[in-house]
């Protein structure tokens, strides 16, 4: 296998949220150290313009009680 495809199957790109230049711990526990915290800045990267239902357009999706 050659060094380039190597890199491709076996590299994994680094994560956003995760590799944020200048963010701290400090800092990534205040934006990011709640549930309810991380779920919104989850949302707002999903849907940065809001949700919208790619099949219907409805624009007020449901909650998942039991996850």
């Amino acid at each position: 296998m050659e060094p380039t495809e190597y890199r491709r199957f076996f590299i994994m790109p680094k994560n956003a949220i995760q590799f944020q230049k200048g963010l701290g711990l400090h800092e990534f526990l205040e934006k990011y150290g709640t549930d309810a915290q991380c779920a919104k800045a989850l949302y707002q990267l999903r849907w940065p313009t809001g949700y919208v239902c790619p099949e219907c357009g409805n624009i007020t999706g449901c909650k998942l009680k039991n996850r």
